[in-house]
């Protein structure tokens, strides 16, 4: 699978239509290059506590769309990747990374601030290209004249997807731990380490 490290796109505008469109091109590339998992409860149980997330998310301007992949573009965190336009992909990984409910729905909740709060967004005048940061799993691939402003995106998205859980009811449940029973297999088991004798 191809690796979504840093994605630079130059607008015309920044128009919320335009947005929502770079949002779906994106979605589609990563659909096309990424392994779905096509289970029912699995997708149920994202889309519901996506819903309860979203629900709490102040001033949201695109209508979120999930989906689960098998594929972990970000392995060291197992973050969800996000794009403008409401677009998050979670990587069947995070289910297993997570102790519980309430640290995966944390990890999802600060993808969802990214979109939120619209992604960094350089330009150098009112009426030049408009270039959109789109979220970074690996930060040394980020320019160095963008490094200052993608801590401070993820920053603000820390602080927003805190302030929608402590919104939420979200606490531990049989639903999580049933979802991470069907994805155990899908997700490839770490190698125990070898023992020498």
């Amino acid at each position: 699978m191809r690796r979504f490290a840093i994605l630079l796109v130059c607008l015309s505008a920044a128009a919320q239509e335009k947005e929502a469109a770079l949002g779906k091109q994106l979605a589609q590339d990563f659909r096309s290059h990424s392994t779905a998992i096509d289970n029912p409860t699995v997708q149920k149980y994202v889309d519901a506590l996506g819903q309860q997330l979203a629900d709490q998310m102040p001033d949201r301007r695109f209508p979120f769309t999930f989906g689960v992949v098998a594929d972990d573009p970000c392995p060291s965190r197992h973050a969800p990747t996000a794009f403008p336009g409401g677009y998050v992909f979670v990587p069947a990984a995070l289910f297993l990374a997570a102790g519980n409910e309430v640290e995966f729905a944390q990890m999802l909740a600060h993808a969802m601030a990214h979109i939120v709060q619209g992604f960094p967004k350089l330009q150098n005048n009112k009426d030049g290209p408009l270039i959109y940061v789109v979220r970074s799993c690996d930060s040394t691939a980020i320019p160095i004249g963008l490094t200052a402003t993608q801590r401070a995106a993820e920053s603000d998205a820390d602080t927003l997807a805190t302030e929608v859980m402590a919104k939420t009811s979200i606490a531990p449940s049989d639903a999580f731990d049933e979802v991470r029973r069907i994805l155990t297999p899908r997700v490839r088991p770490k190698k125990p380490p070898t023992l020498r004798r």
